[in-house]
């Protein structure tokens, strides 16, 4: 599974992928992000080892696009 994010200058979360409205801040230097899934709410799904973060700069915006992939 792949969830895609926007993460802008101020750290807020749009989830592209799926829809979502904009969602709380999220700290990638402590490997957390925050997103469900099924319900439109927050909670709090910490980054394992089987979880891979990439990000790709995007010039224009000065935001980054994460990837992140789930092994389920």
């Amino acid at each position: 599974m792949e969830l895609s994010f926007w993460i802008g200058e101020d750290s807020v979360i749009n989830c592209d992928s799926l829809s979502l409205p904009s969602l709380n801040t999220v700290d990638i230097f402590d490997r957390t992000i925050i997103t469900d899934l099924y319900h439109l709410q927050c909670r709090i799904i910490e980054l394992d080892s089987y979880c891979e973060l990439l990000s790709e700069d995007i010039e224009e915006t000065n935001a980054k696009l994460v990837s992140i992939y789930f092994q389920i």
